[in-house]
Protein backbone atom coordinates (compact mmCIF):
# COMPACT_ATOMS: atom_id res chain seq x y z
CA UNK A 1 0.00 0.00 0.00
CA UNK A 2 2.83 2.39 0.86
CA UNK A 3 4.40 1.77 -2.56
CA UNK A 4 1.25 2.92 -4.39
CA UNK A 5 0.79 5.91 -2.08
CA UNK A 6 4.45 6.89 -2.48
CA UNK A 7 4.27 6.59 -6.26
CA UNK A 8 1.14 8.74 -6.38
CA UNK A 9 2.71 11.39 -4.17
CA UNK A 10 6.05 11.39 -6.01
CA UNK A 11 4.49 11.47 -9.47
CA UNK A 12 3.28 15.06 -9.05
CA UNK A 13 6.66 16.71 -8.35
CA UNK A 14 8.39 14.52 -10.95
CA UNK A 15 6.00 15.63 -13.69
CA UNK A 16 6.20 19.23 -12.51
CA UNK A 17 9.99 18.95 -12.50
CA UNK A 18 10.01 17.66 -16.08
CA UNK A 19 8.07 20.74 -17.14
CA UNK A 20 9.76 23.50 -15.16
CA UNK A 21 13.29 22.36 -14.26
CA UNK A 22 16.05 24.25 -16.02
CA UNK A 23 19.09 22.44 -17.39
CA UNK A 24 21.74 22.67 -14.72
CA UNK A 25 24.72 21.22 -16.62
CA UNK A 26 25.93 21.88 -20.16
CA UNK A 27 27.27 18.32 -20.23
CA UNK A 28 23.65 17.16 -20.30
CA UNK A 29 23.03 19.11 -23.51
CA UNK A 30 26.23 18.56 -25.45
CA UNK A 31 26.99 14.97 -24.43
CA UNK A 32 23.45 13.57 -24.38
CA UNK A 33 20.67 15.72 -25.85
CA UNK A 34 22.77 16.71 -28.88
CA UNK A 35 23.90 13.21 -29.94
CA UNK A 36 20.39 11.94 -29.23
CA UNK A 37 19.07 14.63 -31.57
CA UNK A 38 21.56 13.47 -34.18
CA UNK A 39 20.40 9.87 -33.89
CA UNK A 40 16.76 10.94 -34.21
CA UNK A 41 16.95 13.80 -36.73
CA UNK A 42 20.34 13.61 -38.42
CA UNK A 43 21.75 16.88 -37.03
CA UNK A 44 23.43 17.74 -33.76
CA UNK A 45 26.66 18.88 -32.16
CA UNK A 46 29.46 16.42 -31.45
CA UNK A 47 31.89 16.65 -28.55
CA UNK A 48 35.35 15.11 -28.60
CA UNK A 49 34.11 12.29 -26.35
CA UNK A 50 32.05 10.99 -29.28
CA UNK A 51 34.95 10.95 -31.70
CA UNK A 52 35.75 7.32 -32.63
CA UNK A 53 39.34 8.19 -31.76
CA UNK A 54 38.34 8.43 -28.07
CA UNK A 55 34.86 6.77 -27.81
CA UNK A 56 34.16 7.78 -24.20
CA UNK A 57 30.36 7.86 -24.52
CA UNK A 58 27.89 5.08 -25.23
CA UNK A 59 25.35 5.22 -28.04
CA UNK A 60 23.66 2.21 -26.49
CA UNK A 61 22.83 4.39 -23.48
CA UNK A 62 21.35 7.07 -25.75
CA UNK A 63 19.14 4.61 -27.59
CA UNK A 64 17.22 3.90 -24.36
CA UNK A 65 16.08 7.50 -24.32
CA UNK A 66 15.09 7.88 -27.95
CA UNK A 67 11.91 5.82 -27.94
CA UNK A 68 9.52 8.53 -26.57
CA UNK A 69 10.50 10.85 -29.40
CA UNK A 70 10.27 8.03 -31.95
CA UNK A 71 6.78 7.11 -30.76
CA UNK A 72 5.65 10.73 -31.04
CA UNK A 73 6.99 10.91 -34.58
CA UNK A 74 5.19 7.69 -35.54
CA UNK A 75 2.00 9.12 -34.04
CA UNK A 76 2.31 12.18 -36.28
CA UNK A 77 3.73 14.66 -33.76
CA UNK A 78 6.83 16.34 -35.19
CA UNK A 79 7.24 19.02 -32.53
CA UNK A 80 10.77 18.54 -31.16
CA UNK A 81 10.14 20.71 -28.11
CA UNK A 82 7.24 18.43 -27.22
CA UNK A 83 9.55 15.41 -27.66
CA UNK A 84 12.05 17.02 -25.28
CA UNK A 85 9.48 17.44 -22.52
CA UNK A 86 7.83 14.07 -23.06
CA UNK A 87 11.24 12.40 -22.72
CA UNK A 88 11.81 14.24 -19.44
CA UNK A 89 8.32 13.31 -18.25
CA UNK A 90 9.05 9.63 -18.91
CA UNK A 91 12.24 9.95 -16.87
CA UNK A 92 10.21 11.54 -14.07
CA UNK A 93 7.61 8.76 -14.06
CA UNK A 94 10.32 6.09 -13.93
CA UNK A 95 12.03 7.93 -11.09
CA UNK A 96 8.78 8.12 -9.12
CA UNK A 97 8.37 4.35 -9.46
CA UNK A 98 11.93 3.66 -8.37
CA UNK A 99 11.71 5.98 -5.36
CA UNK A 100 8.39 4.42 -4.33
CA UNK A 101 10.07 1.01 -4.48
CA UNK A 102 12.72 2.24 -2.04
CA UNK A 103 10.10 3.64 0.34
CA UNK A 104 8.25 0.33 0.35
CA UNK A 105 11.42 -1.64 1.07
CA UNK A 106 12.36 0.70 3.92
CA UNK A 107 8.90 0.36 5.46
CA UNK A 108 9.18 -3.45 5.45
CA UNK A 109 12.68 -3.47 6.88
CA UNK A 110 13.37 -4.11 10.56
CA UNK A 111 16.42 -1.89 10.23
CA UNK A 112 14.30 1.19 9.47
CA UNK A 113 10.53 0.76 9.63
CA UNK A 114 7.46 2.75 8.58
CA UNK A 115 8.26 5.95 10.45
CA UNK A 116 11.55 6.26 8.59
CA UNK A 117 9.79 5.41 5.31
CA UNK A 118 7.24 8.22 5.70
CA UNK A 119 9.94 10.79 6.48
CA UNK A 120 11.95 9.46 3.52
CA UNK A 121 8.93 10.00 1.28
CA UNK A 122 8.70 13.63 2.34
CA UNK A 123 12.42 14.19 1.77
CA UNK A 124 12.31 12.63 -1.70
CA UNK A 125 9.17 14.51 -2.66
CA UNK A 126 10.25 18.00 -1.69
CA UNK A 127 14.06 18.04 -2.05
CA UNK A 128 15.02 20.44 -4.87
CA UNK A 129 17.99 18.26 -5.79
CA UNK A 130 15.69 15.34 -6.54
CA UNK A 131 13.51 17.62 -8.67
CA UNK A 132 16.44 18.19 -11.05
CA UNK A 133 18.23 14.85 -10.79
CA UNK A 134 15.13 12.77 -11.50
CA UNK A 135 14.50 14.30 -14.96
CA UNK A 136 18.05 14.98 -16.15
CA UNK A 137 19.35 13.10 -19.19
CA UNK A 138 22.62 12.20 -17.50
CA UNK A 139 24.36 8.90 -16.68
CA UNK A 140 24.61 9.98 -13.04
CA UNK A 141 20.79 10.33 -12.96
CA UNK A 142 20.27 6.92 -14.57
CA UNK A 143 22.79 5.44 -12.14
CA UNK A 144 20.82 7.05 -9.32
CA UNK A 145 17.73 5.11 -10.44
CA UNK A 146 19.51 1.78 -10.96
CA UNK A 147 21.46 2.02 -7.72
CA UNK A 148 18.30 2.98 -5.83
CA UNK A 149 16.63 -0.14 -7.22
CA UNK A 150 19.68 -2.09 -6.07
CA UNK A 151 19.48 -0.60 -2.57
CA UNK A 152 15.76 -1.42 -2.34
CA UNK A 153 16.40 -5.00 -3.45
CA UNK A 154 19.29 -5.27 -0.99
CA UNK A 155 17.13 -4.09 1.90
CA UNK A 156 14.60 -6.74 0.85
CA UNK A 157 17.52 -9.24 0.79
CA UNK A 158 17.00 -9.88 -2.92
CA UNK A 159 20.69 -10.10 -3.78
CA UNK A 160 20.23 -11.31 -7.34
CA UNK A 161 18.20 -8.23 -8.29
CA UNK A 162 20.64 -5.97 -6.43
CA UNK A 163 23.63 -7.36 -8.34
CA UNK A 164 21.86 -7.07 -11.70
CA UNK A 165 20.96 -3.41 -11.05
CA UNK A 166 24.48 -2.49 -9.94
CA UNK A 167 25.92 -4.34 -12.93
CA UNK A 168 23.57 -2.52 -15.32
CA UNK A 169 24.55 0.83 -13.82
CA UNK A 170 28.26 0.01 -13.99
CA UNK A 171 28.45 -1.64 -17.40
CA UNK A 172 25.79 0.27 -19.32
CA UNK A 173 25.66 3.70 -17.72
CA UNK A 174 28.47 5.01 -15.51
CA UNK A 175 31.35 2.70 -14.50
CA UNK A 176 32.19 4.66 -11.35
CA UNK A 177 28.80 3.76 -9.86
CA UNK A 178 30.13 0.23 -9.35
CA UNK A 179 31.71 1.46 -6.14
CA UNK A 180 28.24 1.64 -4.59
CA UNK A 181 27.92 -2.11 -5.05
CA UNK A 182 30.95 -2.94 -2.92
CA UNK A 183 29.02 -3.10 0.39
CA UNK A 184 26.36 -5.26 -1.27
CA UNK A 185 29.03 -7.67 -2.50
CA UNK A 186 30.70 -7.81 0.92
CA UNK A 187 27.36 -8.50 2.59
CA UNK A 188 26.61 -11.32 0.18
CA UNK A 189 30.09 -12.87 0.32
CA UNK A 190 31.11 -12.40 3.95
CA UNK A 191 27.83 -12.43 5.88
CA UNK A 192 25.66 -14.62 3.67
CA UNK A 193 28.47 -16.77 2.22
CA UNK A 194 26.65 -16.90 -1.12
CA UNK A 195 29.68 -17.10 -3.40
CA UNK A 196 27.99 -19.09 -6.13
CA UNK A 197 25.10 -16.64 -6.35
CA UNK A 198 27.51 -13.71 -6.56
CA UNK A 199 29.78 -15.24 -9.19
CA UNK A 200 26.97 -16.62 -11.33
CA UNK A 201 24.86 -13.45 -11.33
CA UNK A 202 27.91 -11.24 -11.89
CA UNK A 203 29.19 -13.26 -14.83
CA UNK A 204 25.75 -13.46 -16.39
CA UNK A 205 25.29 -9.70 -16.04
CA UNK A 206 28.75 -9.07 -17.43
CA UNK A 207 28.08 -11.17 -20.51
CA UNK A 208 24.65 -9.66 -21.17
CA UNK A 209 25.29 -5.99 -20.44
CA UNK A 210 28.87 -5.62 -21.60
CA UNK A 211 28.25 -7.76 -24.66
CA UNK A 212 25.21 -5.70 -25.69
CA UNK A 213 26.96 -2.39 -25.09
CA UNK A 214 30.14 -3.33 -26.95
CA UNK A 215 28.15 -4.74 -29.88
CA UNK A 216 26.00 -1.62 -30.31
CA UNK A 217 28.72 0.95 -29.61
CA UNK A 218 31.23 -0.76 -31.89
CA UNK A 219 28.67 -0.67 -34.66
CA UNK A 220 28.11 3.05 -34.26
CA UNK A 221 31.78 3.93 -33.87
CA UNK A 222 32.82 1.68 -36.75
CA UNK A 223 35.53 0.04 -34.65
CA UNK A 224 35.73 -1.97 -31.42
CA UNK A 225 34.71 0.28 -28.52
CA UNK A 226 34.22 -0.20 -24.79
CA UNK A 227 33.00 3.24 -23.72
CA UNK A 228 32.98 2.50 -19.99
CA UNK A 229 36.58 1.31 -20.04
CA UNK A 230 37.65 4.31 -22.10
CA UNK A 231 36.18 6.81 -19.67
CA UNK A 232 37.89 5.11 -16.73
CA UNK A 233 41.21 5.11 -18.59
CA UNK A 234 40.83 8.81 -19.39
CA UNK A 235 39.80 9.98 -15.92
CA UNK A 236 41.82 7.64 -13.70
CA UNK A 237 44.66 5.85 -15.44
CA UNK A 238 45.87 8.27 -18.10
CA UNK A 239 49.02 10.19 -17.28
CA UNK A 240 48.55 12.73 -20.07
CA UNK A 241 44.95 13.80 -19.51
CA UNK A 242 42.81 14.62 -16.51
CA UNK A 243 39.27 15.67 -15.65
CA UNK A 244 40.89 18.66 -13.91
CA UNK A 245 41.22 20.24 -17.36
CA UNK A 246 37.53 21.07 -17.01
CA UNK A 247 37.78 22.90 -13.69
CA UNK A 248 38.48 22.32 -10.03
CA UNK A 249 36.50 23.22 -6.92
CA UNK A 250 37.38 23.70 -3.23
CA UNK A 251 36.78 21.05 -0.56
CA UNK A 252 33.57 22.79 0.49
CA UNK A 253 31.87 22.40 -2.91
CA UNK A 254 29.89 19.23 -2.19
CA UNK A 255 28.93 20.35 1.30
CA UNK A 256 27.48 23.60 -0.03
CA UNK A 257 25.71 21.95 -2.96
CA UNK A 258 24.40 19.14 -0.81
CA UNK A 259 23.02 21.57 1.75
CA UNK A 260 21.31 23.63 -0.97
CA UNK A 261 19.88 20.68 -2.88
CA UNK A 262 18.88 18.36 -0.03
CA UNK A 263 18.62 20.93 2.75
CA UNK A 264 18.27 19.43 6.22
CA UNK A 265 18.33 15.91 4.77
CA UNK A 266 21.92 16.34 3.61
CA UNK A 267 23.32 17.25 7.02
CA UNK A 268 21.30 14.51 8.72
CA UNK A 269 22.26 12.07 5.95
CA UNK A 270 25.97 12.53 6.48
CA UNK A 271 25.38 11.74 10.15
CA UNK A 272 23.42 8.59 9.27
CA UNK A 273 26.23 6.03 9.55
CA UNK A 274 27.41 7.55 12.83
CA UNK A 275 23.83 7.51 14.14
CA UNK A 276 23.57 3.82 13.25
CA UNK A 277 26.81 3.11 15.16
CA UNK A 278 25.50 4.90 18.26
CA UNK A 279 22.23 3.02 17.95
CA UNK A 280 24.11 -0.29 17.82
CA UNK A 281 26.19 0.66 20.85
CA UNK A 282 22.89 1.32 22.58
CA UNK A 283 21.96 -2.31 22.12
CA UNK A 284 19.70 -2.14 19.05
CA UNK A 285 20.64 -5.21 17.01
CA UNK A 286 18.94 -4.06 13.80
CA UNK A 287 21.30 -1.06 13.73
CA UNK A 288 24.02 -3.34 12.35
CA UNK A 289 21.99 -3.92 9.21
CA UNK A 290 21.09 -0.23 9.02
CA UNK A 291 24.76 0.72 9.18
CA UNK A 292 25.51 -1.70 6.37
CA UNK A 293 22.70 -0.33 4.19
CA UNK A 294 23.96 3.24 4.69
CA UNK A 295 27.64 2.40 4.18
CA UNK A 296 27.63 3.21 0.41
CA UNK A 297 27.44 6.87 1.44
CA UNK A 298 30.83 6.58 3.12
CA UNK A 299 32.26 4.78 0.08
CA UNK A 300 31.05 7.53 -2.27
CA UNK A 301 32.25 10.35 -0.03
CA UNK A 302 35.68 8.73 0.30
CA UNK A 303 36.04 8.47 -3.48
CA UNK A 304 34.55 11.71 -4.79
CA UNK A 305 34.97 14.34 -2.09
CA UNK A 306 38.81 14.41 -2.27
CA UNK A 307 38.81 14.79 -6.08
CA UNK A 308 39.80 18.24 -7.34
CA UNK A 309 37.29 18.10 -10.21
CA UNK A 310 33.84 18.27 -8.61
CA UNK A 311 30.41 18.54 -10.19
CA UNK A 312 26.98 18.62 -8.63
CA UNK A 313 25.80 15.68 -10.74
CA UNK A 314 28.43 13.41 -9.19
CA UNK A 315 26.30 13.35 -6.02
CA UNK A 316 23.14 12.23 -7.85
CA UNK A 317 23.67 8.46 -7.34
CA UNK A 318 23.54 8.82 -3.54
CA UNK A 319 20.78 11.46 -3.30
CA UNK A 320 18.06 8.91 -2.38
CA UNK A 321 20.39 7.12 0.03
CA UNK A 322 21.26 10.45 1.69
CA UNK A 323 17.53 11.11 2.06
CA UNK A 324 17.13 7.68 3.65
CA UNK A 325 20.03 8.28 6.02
CA UNK A 326 18.62 11.70 6.88
CA UNK A 327 15.18 10.27 7.60
CA UNK A 328 16.65 7.51 9.77
CA UNK A 329 18.83 9.97 11.70
CA UNK A 330 15.83 12.20 12.36
CA UNK A 331 13.68 9.34 13.66
CA UNK A 332 16.47 7.74 15.67
CA UNK A 333 17.65 11.08 17.04
CA UNK A 334 14.12 11.90 18.16
CA UNK A 335 13.82 8.56 19.97
CA UNK A 336 17.16 9.14 21.69
CA UNK A 337 16.23 12.68 22.75
CA UNK A 338 12.89 11.55 24.12
CA UNK A 339 14.52 8.69 26.02
CA UNK A 340 17.07 11.03 27.59
CA UNK A 341 14.44 13.64 28.45
CA UNK A 342 12.22 10.99 30.03
CA UNK A 343 15.02 9.60 32.18
CA UNK A 344 16.45 12.96 33.22
CA UNK A 345 13.25 14.91 33.86
CA UNK A 346 10.79 12.15 34.70
CA UNK A 347 8.15 13.65 32.42
CA UNK A 348 4.98 11.69 31.88
CA UNK A 349 4.82 9.34 28.92
CA UNK A 350 2.11 11.46 27.27
CA UNK A 351 4.37 14.51 27.13
CA UNK A 352 7.28 12.42 25.86
CA UNK A 353 4.99 10.93 23.21
CA UNK A 354 4.06 14.42 22.07
CA UNK A 355 7.74 15.25 21.77
CA UNK A 356 8.35 12.04 19.82
CA UNK A 357 5.73 13.07 17.28
CA UNK A 358 6.35 16.81 17.34
CA UNK A 359 10.12 17.00 16.84
CA UNK A 360 10.12 15.20 13.47
CA UNK A 361 7.18 17.32 12.32
CA UNK A 362 9.07 20.50 13.15
CA UNK A 363 12.20 19.26 11.37
CA UNK A 364 10.19 18.21 8.31
CA UNK A 365 8.43 21.57 8.18
CA UNK A 366 11.78 23.37 8.30
CA UNK A 367 13.04 21.07 5.55
CA UNK A 368 9.99 21.76 3.40
CA UNK A 369 10.22 25.51 3.90
CA UNK A 370 13.91 25.61 2.95
CA UNK A 371 13.39 23.29 -0.01
CA UNK A 372 10.45 25.22 -1.46
CA UNK A 373 12.34 28.47 -0.93
CA UNK A 374 15.34 27.03 -2.76
CA UNK A 375 13.21 25.73 -5.61
CA UNK A 376 11.49 29.06 -6.18
CA UNK A 377 14.81 30.91 -6.03
CA UNK A 378 16.49 28.71 -8.66
CA UNK A 379 13.50 28.88 -10.98
CA UNK A 380 13.35 32.67 -10.78
CA UNK A 381 17.10 32.94 -11.19
CA UNK A 382 17.97 30.51 -13.95
CA UNK A 383 14.92 29.59 -16.03
CA UNK A 384 15.39 32.44 -18.53
CA UNK A 385 17.51 30.46 -21.05
CA UNK A 386 14.80 27.82 -21.53
CA UNK A 387 12.19 30.55 -21.89
CA UNK A 388 14.27 32.29 -24.55
CA UNK A 389 14.94 29.08 -26.48
CA UNK A 390 11.21 28.44 -26.53
CA UNK A 391 11.03 31.63 -28.58
CA UNK A 392 13.92 30.43 -30.75
CA UNK A 393 11.91 27.32 -31.58
CA UNK A 394 9.13 29.49 -33.06
CA UNK A 395 11.35 31.36 -35.54
CA UNK A 396 10.67 30.93 -39.27
CA UNK A 397 13.59 29.52 -41.22
CA UNK A 398 14.06 31.10 -44.68
CA UNK A 399 15.14 29.07 -47.73
CA UNK A 400 18.72 30.26 -47.20
CA UNK A 401 18.85 28.95 -43.62
CA UNK A 402 19.15 30.63 -40.25
CA UNK A 403 22.21 31.14 -38.05
CA UNK A 404 21.57 31.48 -34.33
CA UNK A 405 24.79 32.48 -32.59
CA UNK A 406 26.02 32.25 -29.04
CA UNK A 407 29.16 33.64 -27.46
CA UNK A 408 29.75 33.59 -23.74
CA UNK A 409 26.35 31.92 -23.24
CA UNK A 410 27.25 28.84 -25.29
CA UNK A 411 26.98 26.56 -22.26
CA UNK A 412 23.31 27.45 -21.69
CA UNK A 413 22.18 26.30 -25.12
CA UNK A 414 19.02 24.26 -24.55
CA UNK A 415 19.84 21.74 -27.33
CA UNK A 416 18.89 21.33 -30.99
CA UNK A 417 15.44 20.20 -29.88
CA UNK A 418 14.77 23.94 -29.52
CA UNK A 419 15.94 24.93 -32.99
CA UNK A 420 13.09 25.70 -35.42
CA UNK A 421 12.13 23.16 -38.09
CA UNK A 422 13.73 23.47 -41.54
CA UNK A 423 12.23 25.33 -44.47
CA UNK A 424 10.45 23.06 -46.99
CA UNK A 425 13.03 24.00 -49.62
CA UNK A 426 15.90 22.80 -47.42
CA UNK A 427 17.02 25.80 -45.37
CA UNK A 428 17.94 24.78 -41.82
CA UNK A 429 18.54 26.52 -38.52
CA UNK A 430 21.97 26.00 -37.00
CA UNK A 431 23.71 26.97 -33.80
CA UNK A 432 26.96 28.82 -34.41
CA UNK A 433 29.67 29.99 -32.04
CA UNK A 434 31.20 33.44 -31.98
CA UNK A 435 34.42 34.15 -30.15
CA UNK A 436 34.06 34.97 -26.45
CA UNK A 437 36.24 34.93 -23.38
CA UNK A 438 36.00 31.13 -23.21
CA UNK A 439 39.19 29.52 -24.53
CA UNK A 440 38.37 25.80 -24.29
CA UNK A 441 37.23 23.27 -26.90
CA UNK A 442 33.71 23.69 -28.26
CA UNK A 443 31.69 20.98 -30.02
CA UNK A 444 31.15 20.86 -33.77
CA UNK A 445 28.34 19.43 -35.95
CA UNK A 446 28.28 15.71 -36.59
CA UNK A 447 29.23 14.80 -40.13
CA UNK A 448 26.16 14.52 -42.33
CA UNK A 449 27.21 11.05 -43.52
CA UNK A 450 28.51 8.36 -41.14
CA UNK A 451 28.64 10.94 -38.41
CA UNK A 452 29.13 8.45 -35.58
CA UNK A 453 31.97 6.56 -37.26
CA UNK A 454 33.80 9.31 -39.17
CA UNK A 455 36.74 10.73 -37.21
CA UNK A 456 36.07 14.48 -36.95
CA UNK A 457 38.79 16.99 -37.71
CA UNK A 458 39.99 19.64 -35.27
CA UNK A 459 39.24 17.59 -32.12
CA UNK A 460 41.43 16.99 -29.09
CA UNK A 461 41.13 15.55 -25.59
CA UNK A 462 43.05 18.36 -23.87
CA UNK A 463 40.29 20.99 -23.88
CA UNK A 464 42.44 23.00 -26.27
CA UNK A 465 40.66 25.76 -28.19
CA UNK A 466 39.96 25.23 -31.89
CA UNK A 467 39.57 28.59 -33.73
CA UNK A 468 37.78 26.84 -36.60
CA UNK A 469 34.66 26.63 -34.42
CA UNK A 470 33.94 30.36 -34.70
CA UNK A 471 31.96 32.27 -37.31
CA UNK A 472 32.12 36.04 -37.93
CA UNK A 473 29.40 37.93 -36.10
CA UNK A 474 28.42 39.48 -39.43
CA UNK A 475 27.07 36.12 -40.59
CA UNK A 476 24.68 35.71 -37.64
CA UNK A 477 20.94 36.26 -38.03
CA UNK A 478 20.19 36.04 -34.31
CA UNK A 479 22.23 36.12 -31.11
CA UNK A 480 21.32 34.70 -27.70
CA UNK A 481 23.14 36.61 -25.00
CA UNK A 482 23.03 37.66 -21.37
CA UNK A 483 23.46 41.30 -20.53
CA UNK A 484 25.46 42.53 -17.58
CA UNK A 485 28.88 43.98 -16.96
CA UNK A 486 31.01 46.15 -19.17
CA UNK A 487 31.87 45.13 -22.72
CA UNK A 488 35.25 43.41 -22.99
CA UNK A 489 37.25 41.86 -25.82
CA UNK A 490 35.11 39.38 -27.76
CA UNK A 491 32.14 40.02 -25.46
CA UNK A 492 30.20 43.08 -26.63
CA UNK A 493 26.92 44.09 -25.00
CA UNK A 494 24.56 43.13 -27.80
CA UNK A 495 21.58 44.42 -25.84
CA UNK A 496 23.17 47.89 -25.88
CA UNK A 497 23.83 47.98 -29.60
CA UNK A 498 20.67 49.64 -30.95
CA UNK A 499 22.19 50.22 -34.35
CA UNK A 500 23.01 46.55 -34.92
CA UNK A 501 20.69 44.33 -32.88
CA UNK A 502 17.08 44.48 -31.83
CA UNK A 503 15.47 42.64 -28.95
CA UNK A 504 13.05 39.89 -29.91
CA UNK A 505 12.41 38.67 -26.37
CA UNK A 506 14.16 39.09 -23.03
CA UNK A 507 13.69 37.35 -19.71
CA UNK A 508 15.15 38.18 -16.27
CA UNK A 509 18.27 36.28 -15.25
CA UNK A 510 19.94 36.47 -11.85
CA UNK A 511 22.69 39.07 -11.52
CA UNK A 512 24.93 37.14 -9.15
CA UNK A 513 27.40 39.98 -8.74
CA UNK A 514 24.78 42.33 -7.32
CA UNK A 515 22.70 39.87 -5.29
CA UNK A 516 23.68 38.82 -1.75
CA UNK A 517 24.44 35.13 -1.30
CA UNK A 518 21.38 34.49 0.89
CA UNK A 519 19.02 35.73 -1.81
CA UNK A 520 20.86 33.89 -4.55
CA UNK A 521 20.25 30.67 -2.63
CA UNK A 522 16.76 31.17 -1.21
CA UNK A 523 13.56 33.02 -1.97
CA UNK A 524 12.08 35.06 0.88
CA UNK A 525 8.66 36.53 0.06
CA UNK A 526 8.61 40.30 -0.24
CA UNK A 527 12.26 40.65 0.82
CA UNK A 528 13.71 38.88 -2.22
CA UNK A 529 11.96 41.27 -4.59
CA UNK A 530 13.96 44.09 -3.02
CA UNK A 531 17.32 42.36 -2.59
CA UNK A 532 17.59 40.31 -5.80
CA UNK A 533 19.04 41.89 -8.93
CA UNK A 534 18.44 40.67 -12.48
CA UNK A 535 19.86 41.27 -15.94
CA UNK A 536 18.28 40.62 -19.31
CA UNK A 537 18.70 37.28 -21.06
CA UNK A 538 17.76 37.96 -24.66
CA UNK A 539 17.18 36.70 -28.15
CA UNK A 540 18.36 39.48 -30.44
CA UNK A 541 17.79 39.88 -34.17
CA UNK A 542 20.16 41.55 -36.60
CA UNK A 543 18.70 44.77 -37.88
CA UNK A 544 18.57 44.86 -41.63
CA UNK A 545 19.53 48.12 -43.27
CA UNK A 546 16.77 49.64 -45.36
CA UNK A 547 17.57 51.18 -48.72
CA UNK A 548 17.29 54.89 -49.31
Amino acid sequence: MLAFTAFTVLLVPRLVGSAVSHITDCDEVFNYWEPLHYLLHGTGLQTWEYSPEYALRSYFYLLWHGWPSSLLTQAGYSDKVLAFYVTRAVLGVVSAGVEARLCAAVARSKAFGERVAWVLLVFLTVAPGMLHASVALLPSSTSMLLCTLAFAAWIDRDFRAAIVCIAASTLLVWPFSGALGVPIALDLLLREQQWLLFVGTSLGSLALFLGSSVYVDSGYYGRPAIAGLNIVLYNVLSGDTSSELYGTEPWSFYFINGALNLSVAFALGLLGPAAAVLRRLGGVESATSALLYLSPIAVWVAIFFPQAHKEERFLFPIYPLLCLAGAATLVWGTELCCSVVSKVTGLQSGIVGTLRKGLPIVAVLVFCALSVSRGIATHRAYHAPLDVYHEVATLKVPPTGLKICVGKEWYRFASSFFLPPPHPSGGVASLEFIKSGYDGLLPKPFAAVNGTSAVPTAMNNMNREEPSRYVPIETCDYVVDRDGGAAVDHEPRFTHSPEGWGRVVCRPFLDTGNTPALFRAFYIPTVSEKRTAFVDYCLLERKRSTPG
